[in-house]
């Protein structure tokens, strides 16, 4: 494939791709030229300046790669992208064509929206291997795919890709590992009682298991109740000592003045250690009791502010923005803020029989223009707007826009831009989608 293109002609858009000189493909051009092929895309042939190129009329219809820069893939497209896999395989081998020259490649695989019907470009002039492409085509599929929504199919695609790796599947049946799947719902277990008659067995659900108190849980416990009680002998010990010293006749056994002032000072000494020795347990205590909970809880924890300084200020923080960033010259920010903001402002609105939103604001990129909001960031309700008509992209600072092979045409300054062409936008550029035409404004 030495040149590939698109044209537009008579409403009708086409890709074009140059053939390659002396490739003997007469059987499978007769069978394509001859032939409404399910799966493929309609072709013709045309010769200009002693080159032939084909011609895959592609009106109404989305590359995959386009269409899914701007919406995340469900399972149900995952499904019918087999699906249609499917219906190619079993059409090519019953042709008796080649699939390697069908291109299972994203930017090749056209998708009407309206029906979900997808059409595949066959190349003559290509030979590539069919698992390599379909392990291609999953790994994009994995890349687009809507993560964390629906963990379930998510891991059914990653099971389907590496069986894909693997080479365990059947060509034609793609379909069929879609309904295959260890990640489905577990089956209830069920008891049968042999000498109970039932019409129905007994179905005992699962019941989560009960969390059961470790050894080391109760240990700070057992420790505490320990501590606890040594305090107690420690203030026992002392308030007799002090009390035989303050009254000698008190004495059950005789004691020393100095045996006595011993005594207190052990007893003090032994019960601030104790006290310090609990308030560490009981700290362990709460921190494992704290883990447990952690453990067996679901909800996140919010996290801490950060606590002020000695003053009473939090502490510095730099900026997001300028943290681990270059420097940059200044021309080249200011050029940066002065290209930021894009408005698409309308010019011909009293003349139009419906009402149209006068400012259009891109504020997400890419930014999809349509009249089908499930794909499109800025949708116009129109029906002379296609259901993905136009992108604008911002690169650099700087912003484009591209037809996304719509209908009615995508517009600047007066030409009809072709499908996947893609213009810069400058400041006053007047743009049109269909019959709406709009001013560009930078600010």
């Amino acid at each position: 494939m030495d040149k590939i293109g698109y044209e537009y002609e008579n409403n009708t858009s086409y890709l074009t791709i140059q053939a390659m000189e002396n490739q003997k493909t007469g059987y499978q051009i007769k069978m394509l030229l001859n032939n409404d092929i399910p799966g493929l895309l309609d072709i013709s042939m045309r010769s200009m300046n002693n080159q032939t190129y084909y011609y895959y009329d592609v009106t109404f219809k989305k590359p995959l790669s386009k269409l899914y820069e701007f919406g995340k893939m469900t399972w149900e497209d995952v499904v019918c992208i087999c699906k249609s896999i499917d219906t190619l395989t079993k059409a090519v081998d019953m042709y008796l064509l080649d699939i390697s020259c069908v291109l299972i490649l994203p930017e090749y695989m056209y998708l009407n929206v309206s029906d979900k019907e997808i059409r595949y470009v066959y190349c003559p002039d290509a030979n590539r291997e069919f698992q390599t492409m379909l392990k291609g085509l999953f790994e994009f599929i994995l890349e687009h795919y809507q993560h964390g929504t629906d963990c379930k199919n998510q891991m059914r695609v990653y099971e389907i890709y590496q069986k894909i790796i693997d080479g365990n599947y059947k060509i034609h049946c793609l379909e069929q590992l879609t309904k295959e799947s260890s990640h489905s719902p577990e089956k209830e277990k069920t008891i049968e009682f042999p000498h109970i008659q039932q019409d129905e067995p007994v179905v005992i659900e699962e019941v989560a298991p009960e969390r059961v108190v470790t050894e080391e849980e109760k240990q700070p416990v057992h420790k505490i109740w320990g501590i606890e009680v040594g305090i107690g002998i420690c203030a026992v010990l002392t308030v007799y000592a002090a009390a035989v010293l303050l009254f000698p006749e008190m004495a059950v056994i005789d004691m020393s003045v100095y045996f006595c002032v011993f005594l207190i000072l052990a007893g003090c000494a032994g019960g601030v250690f104790l006290q310090k020795k609990r308030k560490k347990l009981k700290e362990m205590g709460e921190l494992t009791q704290l883990t447990q909970e952690k453990k067996y809880s679901f909800v996140p924890e919010e996290e801490e502010e950060p606590k002020n300084n000695e003053k009473g200020q939090k502490p510095y923080e730099p900026p997001k923005e300028a943290a681990g960033s270059n420097t940059i010259l200044l021309s080249d920010y200011l050029q940066k803020k002065k290209d930021l903001n894009l408005t698409l402002v309308l010019q011909n609105g009293q003349e139009l029989e419906s009402y149209y939103e006068e400012r259009l604001l891109p504020d997400t990129f890419p930014c999809a223009i349509g009249n089908m909001a499930a794909y499109c960031s800025i949708v116009i309700h129109s029906e002379l707007i296609s259901r993905l008509h136009a992108c604008i992209y911002r690169e650099d600072g700087a912003f484009y826009l591209e037809d996304m092979n719509s209908t009615n045409g995508t517009f600047l300054n007066g030409r009809r831009l072709l499908p996947k062409e893609r213009q810069l936008l400058s400041d006053g550029d007047m743009v049109g989608f269909a019959n709406l035409l709009y001013k560009v404004e930078k600010s």
